[in-house]
């Protein structure tokens, strides 16, 4: 399973920015990378989310997280 790194997310944010305007960057590069690594989380040697579905579950939702607290530095939707 591939999973978005920092880079990928941070290009295809350029990219929707250069098309529909906006500013570059995130606001917190640390909270960013918190949100990519959330589906990679285990206990005990567990995942935390075991299959495709919980793991895009918690991605999406931590990507809702990261609008609610405008990580954005122009509040987009796009980190």
């Amino acid at each position: 399973m591939r999973y978005p790194d920092i880079e990928y997310v941070l290009r295809e944010q350029k990219k929707i920015v250069d098309d529909a305007g906006g500013l570059h960057g995130v606001r917190d590069r640390n909270m960013l990378l918190s949100v990519l690594g959330q589906p990679l989380q285990t206990f005990g040697g567990q995942d935390l989310y075991p299959d495709a579905i919980a793991k895009a579950a918690a991605l999406g939702y931590s990507l809702f997280e990261i609008i609610l607290s405008s990580m954005a530095i122009n509040g987009s939707v796009m980190p």
